[in-house]
């Protein structure tokens, strides 16, 4: 199966809605089979603004950023064999609007929308 075996984001308190000025939290799991070699692992948490004509539509018209913020949760070195948590915690800018975490577009409900996309990468 190779090194790595499990990559995930969890959400501290499963919350789906986050307003300015609040924490989004969570922890990034990795799980490997075999000891692994990393220059770096970092968290990014993007918001976004999008617009588009129709109600249900993913293909936005307009977008535009409104944070971007990158953590690192770990540095240069080897990961052993097994289960390691790195927790993250970002503040939401306290500017005026309001951001969803969405799983899938079947959330979506108006034809502007916000959305908070977290990535994790190593390197």
């Amino acid at each position: 199966m190779g090194k790595l075996q499990e990559f995930d984001i969890t959400f501290k308190d499963n919350k789906v809605v986050y307003s300015p000025g609040e924490s989004l939290s969570g922890t990034l799991k990795i799980t490997t089979t075999e000891a692994l070699l990393c220059k770096d692992i970092k968290v990014n948490c993007q918001g976004f603004c999008g617009v588009t004509s129709k109600s249900n539509d993913t293909a936005w018209m307009v977008e535009e950023q409104y944070f971007s913020s990158t953590l690192s949760v770990a540095d240069k070195g080897t990961l052993k064999p097994g289960d390691h948590s790195f927790p993250f915690k970002f503040l939401i800018p306290d500017i005026n609007y309001e951001i969803t975490h969405m799983d899938s577009c079947s959330n979506q409900k108006s034809a502007k929308q916000k959305k908070i996309y977290i990535f994790s990468s190593s390197k």
